[in-house]
């Protein structure tokens, strides 16, 4: 048997550190944790009750640094800057937190193995069981499995605790804090089935050849042992393939070597411990390979039976692709050409902090395939297991970068959780060993550690290429770079050379190193505060085009890119994020690198991306104005037609021809109350047209509609509209959440500077719009 059982419910939580004289023997005797929060006998009951995902800073109350002296203009300081560390993480209290779980385990678990799982808690984790001590995690992103078979109290209530300190930094961003992932309790019998991985190759005009390896657990001492793997398609339930194994008769004959044999076995055996690796063929007719656009999935069924007895079945959702990184041709799936349009994100989102559900991530992953992206960078730690199976269904290839470049044994502890954790996923196409590392990137230091952090990850995924974001900038005296000899020593380590921003050296890079695969890992965008057309530096409001080569930049950066050679780039961001307020400082909490805002909301510049990136026909248009008539104003328009044609309030301004990757403006027209009109033309017939009109304030109320429905999850859409249902960008109100649509998750509206909490019970709109998340 196995059981795998969400462990996300009845949380006790406890801000702050917890001040006592306690646990004088905890670290000399065993299990002797005895007093304070880590004892069973503590009083919890006072404690506030949370359910998982968590995020408890995201709940603090924001700093007030309206005394503090920032830069001209409300600039941002230095991320060096000690006393600037609280606004490039968004101005929350970065604390302490406390956990506690009661819990029962039924007698029949005993002579059984219990795990506990964490998908990931920020950070710096120790925890207790039943007074025991279990384990300390430094990392905020590392999966962590418990081991508590021996501590367990079976046909009984067991007491975990959990202490998680935010307080320390591993990034320059908005990190969280709290057991802000899932949580699972996984039983399994003693005998049973650990690692599984399976990988096809495929074969020219000759189907698939799988590769399948296993650690089959504590099997010493027992007789008659088989182990049946079976092949479904994930959709239809169809089973393409049955092996069954003898491994009694292959133990008695152990293999120490490839053989040259239709089913090629190695058996280790050791401390009960068998690992498995094998290999078999899927016929070309039996195959259906995963894409994009065709996201075929397969299910493995692990079955490990001892006699006539079921210990374990085990199961692994993957997909067969080929995937390849040319010097010439980009990057390939399964033999086609395809550039990669990626984004770069961090993992929080509007109203709900670093405690993201797995329904709203697929809700961005959705919101990002709108857009046309086909890639997602994770920047800059590793994800969790829930989004690269969102990406393996939704079609979305992922970037997946672990969270610094080091060969230390913690550092490397956490990439081989991180690699484990991905190479199942047909979404994984890359590892990246790092992000930016300008203080070793130059160095012999930097490139020996690139080498053993390929040559390990190479050990768990050999089918996986590695990159790296490097970056032609010396941060110690912030100058460019402009030689690649430079760097030749770690990036001639990669499988594939990645470059952060600095387009206009891409194509010396590819005269002087013509063999060397590339692509862009990361890019800059536009950059601004969504429905902002006039700059407002105290309240942090960015607009679009308020200095042109900020306008220019994301354009020219995606023209760049788009030579055949260069696999693709991964723009920064595909959403706002907390933290990191460039270019300003408090009181903003927020970026404003994104195409959409915090909540998903799309910005102008989204629209840019949209028309090159997607397959539909697009067309967008905004005046380089405030609500101001009768001033020369720029109208700007995102298109993919061939043409387009600017009309005001039933006056054309004549067409102007599109070209490839671009944008077009009309300058210096007085602007003016009415109806804008943007027509877009192929082949002299209209293919798309946007209508905007002055929206009437006097009219206005809000309309909600549900944006996204999976499962338990509702997220809403609150917009202020008028009349004739245009959006009223310049009124906005507050919206209470009604009690009956269930718990409430959070709520938001893309206000880089709004400091209402996201779980305050209300929402103000934003430009006319917000967002709130439920659970029912």
């Amino acid at each position: 048997m196995q059981e795998l059982k969400s462990f996300n419910d009845g949380w006790k939580f406890h801000f702050g550190d917890i001040e006592t004289i306690r646990n004088r023997w905890g670290w000399a005797k065993s299990g002797s944790f005895n007093q304070g929060p880590e004892s069973k006998a503590y009083d919890d009951s006072d404690w506030k009750n949370v359910t998982l995902p968590h995020d408890f800073v995201f709940e603090t109350k924001v700093y007030d640094y309206s005394e503090k002296e920032f830069g001209k203009d409300n600039t941002i300081p230095a991320m060096e800057d000690v006393n600037n560390a609280h606004t490039t993480a968004g101005s929350f209290d970065k604390n302490v937190g406390w956990y506690r779980k009661h819990f029962f385990i039924p007698e029949e678990y005993e002579g059984k193995k219990i795990y506990l799982i964490f998908d990931g808690i920020y950070r710096d984790s120790w925890i207790y069981l039943n007074e025991f001590f279990v384990e300390h995690e430094p990392s905020g992103y590392s999966r962590i499995i418990l081991d508590i078979t021996d501590i367990a109290a079976y046909g009984e209530e067991n007491i975990l605790s959990i202490k998680c300190d935010a307080r320390q930094a591993e990034g320059w961003f908005y990190e969280g804090g709290g057991i802000y992932r899932n949580a699972y309790l996984k039983v399994v019998e003693e005998k049973h089935i650990e690692d599984a991985f399976i990988h096809g190759t495929p074969v020219e005009n000759n189907g698939v050849h799988m590769n399948f390896s296993c650690r089959l657990c504590n099997l010493e001492g027992y007789d008659q042992k088989y182990l049946n793997l079976e092949i479904c398609e994930k959709r239809t339930g169809k089973v393409v393939k049955k092996i069954d194994y003898d491994l009694e008769e292959i133990i008695s004959e152990p293999i120490d070597k490839y053989e040259e044999t239709d089913e090629k076995l190695i058996f280790e055996l050791g401390d009960g411990d068998l690992r498995l690796v094998t290999s078999f063929e899927f016929e070309e007719d039996e195959v259906k390979m995963w894409s994009l656009d065709d996201t075929n999935l397969y299910e493995l069924i692990i079955t490990l039976i001892d006699g006539d007895e079921i210990c374990n079945v085990d199961k692994k959702t993957f997909g067969i692709r080929n995937i390849e990184f040319d010097n010439n041709k980009g990057f390939l799936l399964n033999g086609e050409q395809v550039k990669i349009k990626g984004v770069c994100c961090h993992q929080n989102h509007g109203g709900l902090g670093s405690a993201v559900p797995k329904e709203v991530m697929r809700y961005r992953i959705k919101k990002l395939k709108e857009m046309g992206a086909n890639g997602y960078r994770g920047a800059h730690y590793p994800l969790a297991e829930d989004f690269l199976s969102i990406c393996d269904e939704e079609g979305m290839v992922v970037m997946l970068e672990t969270r610094v470049l080091s060969s230390a044994s913690k550092d490397l502890s956490e990439l081989e959780r991180m690699v484990k954790i991905a190479r199942n996923h047909p979404s994984v196409i890359m590892y990246s060993i790092g992000n930016e590392e300008a203080q070793t990137q130059t160095t012999s230091q930097g490139a020996r550690i690139a080498r053993t952090m390929k040559k390990f990850i190479k050990h768990l995924d050999p089918y996986t290429p590695v990159t790296m974001a490097l970056l032609m900038l010396d941060m110690k005296t912030n100058t460019q770079i402009e030689d690649y000899k430079l760097l030749e020593g770690i990036f001639k380590e990669l499988d594939v050379a990645g470059f952060n921003y600095h387009s206009d050296l891409y194509e010396k890079f590819h005269r002087e190193y013509p063999d060397i695969p590339f692509i862009c890992t990361e890019q800059g965008t536009f950059k601004s505060t969504r429905g902002c057309y006039k700059t407002d530096a105290q309240k942090c409001h960015l607009a679009i085009n308020e200095k042109r080569d900020w306008y220019m930049f994301g354009a020219e950066r995606w023209r760049h890119c788009k030579p055949e050679w260069i696999s693709g780039l991964f723009i920064w961001t595909g959403f706002d994020y907390y933290g990191e307020p460039t270019p300003f400082a408090w009181p903003a909490i927020s970026s404003q690198f994104g195409a959409m805002d915090l909540c998903g909301n799309p910005k102008d510049f989204y629209y840019f991306y949209k028309s090159w990136w997607s397959k539909d026909e697009v067309i967008h248009a905004y005046p380089d104005m405030n609500g101001e008539t009768g001033v020369p104003t720029d109208y700007y328009v995102f298109s993919n037609a061939e043409e387009v044609e600017l009309i005001l309030n039933g006056k054309s301004y004549g067409k102007k021809a599109m070209k490839d990757g671009d944008y077009l403006i009309w300058e210096n027209i007085l602007s003016e109350h009415g109806k804008m009109e943007v027509v877009g033309y192929r082949n002299g017939k209209e293919v798309s047209r946007e209508v905007n009109e002055t929206a009437d304030k006097k009219s206005a109320r809000l309309e909600v509609t549900e944006d996204y429905r999976e499962g338990n999850i509702v997220i809403r859409k609150i917009a202020l509209l008028d009349k004739n249902r245009n959006l009223v960008p310049n009124a906005d109100v507050r919206f209470d959440i009604p009690k009956e649509w269930g718990e409430f998750l959070g709520a938001s509206n893309g206000d880089p500077s709004d400091h209402t909490p996201g779980k305050a019970g209300y929402v103000n709109t934003f430009h006319g719009l917000a967002q709130v998340i439920t659970r029912k």
